[in-house]
Formats: structure tokens, C-alpha cells, sequence
């Protein structure tokens, strides 16, 4: 959701409260009724879409998070000993190559933690038959192998997950709309045929389709109906 959909939201459960909190005043006008039903189920599906585009979202940075930590474990491992084994062989060249340090895998780009762990791979396979002193073993290469593999694969995933978001997001526009639609058109203009026998329930509805915008420094009131504030005497 943007700035303005949330405040959006917001009002829309500000409402729902007041009609749930008010049903007596309503709930014996038909056309009222039918309206704050389609209502409900509408804020009901918008605050599934809402829930569908956070966890499309969250769910790829975790991933992505816990297998780059991986990789940064493992190919920094064998950068090390692959670089111990350079220096003392003579092959300056070699401890070069793989001269990284664990934030070289941690931090900065995807793509380059992935360039740097698969070079170290590279070096590594290179020299594999004399790394077993230095503690590279087949085993520790297989692993960092897996984690080049697996985090590949996690930075591929995005595009599912942006396909989720894009259909969320869609979802999210086109249901706020409808419950603009629904609230403009329908209860908005039946709350002041309910408002001489319920002046109360009339007040706070009208409070409550008050959006308020909470993204700039300080706040600011917007009518819901999108009319012109009144100008100050």
C-alpha cells in the first residue's frame, strides 16, 4: 500500500467501528443494511489483499537474508584457506583472487556477494587436491557449492513474488474503489435520512470518514467525500 491507500484504510476500519458500534441506528433501513454488509465484506477482502502483498514482500527478504548468510559463512571459509594456502605456496596471485573478507558476502550487492562466492569456488576447485591441509575438504566445498546454488536460486525468486505483489497491489487499488464507491454513493447518502432519530451514530460517522494523512510532518485532514475544505474566516 502507498501513503494514501493506508490512510484510506484506516478510515475504512474507523467506519466499520462506528457502524458495528451503531447498529441499532441502521440496522431498520433496508437499503442501509444491503449497503453496510457489501461494505464489511469488501474491508474484509481488502485486509486479505493487504495481508498478501506484506507476506509476498517479507517472505522473499527472509529468504534471501538466511541464504546469504550462508553463503557468507561458507565462502568465507574457503577464501580464507584458500588464500592461506596462496600466501605460503608463493602464489600471490592465488591469495589475490580470493582476498575477501566476511562483509564482502554480507554486504553490497546481490549480485556481486554472488560473483565473489563463485570465484572463490572457482579458485578453490583449482587447487582442491592441496587445500585438505588448510581444511577445505570435499565436504566444505560441496557445501559452498550448495550455497552459491541456493542463493541463486533466491534471488530468482523475486520474480514470482513480484507477480504476487503486482496481482495484490491491483487488488488493493481496485477494492478501495469499490469501498469508495459503496460509501460515496450509498451510505454517505443515507446517513442523513437516519440522522434526525440518530444524530449521534450521524456525528460519528461523518468524524469517521475523515481521512487523515499521517505521512507528512504533521497532520492533515481530508474530507472522504473529496470536497473543498472550507475556508478559514
Amino acid at each position: 500500500m502507498n501513503d494514501r491507500q493506508e490512510n484510506k484504510f484506516e478510515m475504512f476500519l474507523v467506519v466499520r467501528n462506528v457502524l458495528t458500534g451503531h447498529t441499532t441506528a441502521w440496522q431498520g433501513l433496508p437499503a442501509f443494511v444491503t449497503a453496510e454488509a457489501e461494505f464489511r465484506d469488501l474491508v474484509t477482502q481488502l485486509e486479505t489483499y493487504t495481508q498478501q502483498q506484506d507476506e509476498a514482500i517479507a517472505g522473499n527478504v527472509q529468504a534471501k537474508a538466511e541464504a546469504r548468510q550462508a553463503l557468507a559463512d561458507t565462502a568465507f571459509q574457503v577464501a580464507a584457506a584458500t588464500r592461506a594456502y596462496g600466501l605460503v605456496n608463493g602464489d600471490p596471485q592465488l591469495a589475490a583472487r580470493v582476498d575477501f573478507s566476511r562483509t564482502s558476502f554480507l554486504y553490497g550487492r546481490d549480485s556481486d556477494a554472488l560473483l565473489h562466492a563463485r570465484t572463490v569456488r572457482d579458485a578453490a576447485d583449482e587447487n582442491l587436491a592441496n587445500l585438505a591441509d588448510y581444511g577445505v575438504t570435499a565436504e566444505l566445498y560441496g557445501q559452498l557449492e550448495d550455497h552459491i546454488d541456493a542463493y541463486a536460486a533466491v534471488l530468482e525468486a523475486p520474480r514470482g513474488g513480484i507477480v504476487e505483489r503486482a496481482v495484490a497491489t491491483r487488488q488493493i487499488a481496485d477494492t478501495i474503489a469499490a469501498i469508495d464507491a459503496v460509501l460515496k454513493e450509498r451510505l454517505d447518502n443515507l446517513v442523513p435520512i437516519l440522522a434526525p432519530a440518530n444524530p449521534a451514530f450521524a456525528e460519528a460517522y461523518r468524524s469517521a470518514r475523515v481521512i487523515i494523512d499521517r505521512s507528512g510532518p504533521s497532520e492533515e485532514l481530508e474530507e472522504a467525500t473529496d470536497e473543498p475544505a472550507p475556508e478559514e474566516p
